[in-house]
């Protein structure tokens, strides 16, 4: 989920995830992930909104030129 930079800050985001959270529990689903960059407004977004960082899940890549 991306809202453009003009659009941030007016509800967008927060009507976004309240309807998918709103999806995922009609669903019976218990939990969900988000990534997003530490740092990033969304970061703070999603604390806000409820979200913790979790302590089980790493992301890790590989900038190899090789690949």
């Amino acid at each position: 989920m991306c809202v453009k930079a003009k659009k941030q800050r007016t509800g967008i985001a927060k009507k976004l995830l309240r309807e998918l959270d709103s999806h995922l529990k009609k669903n019976n689903v218990t939990s969900s992930y988000l990534l997003t960059r530490k740092g990033s407004p969304a970061e703070l977004f999603y604390i806000n909104s409820g979200y913790l960082l979790s302590e089980s899940i790493g992301l890790y890549f590989n900038r190899s030129k090789s690949l």
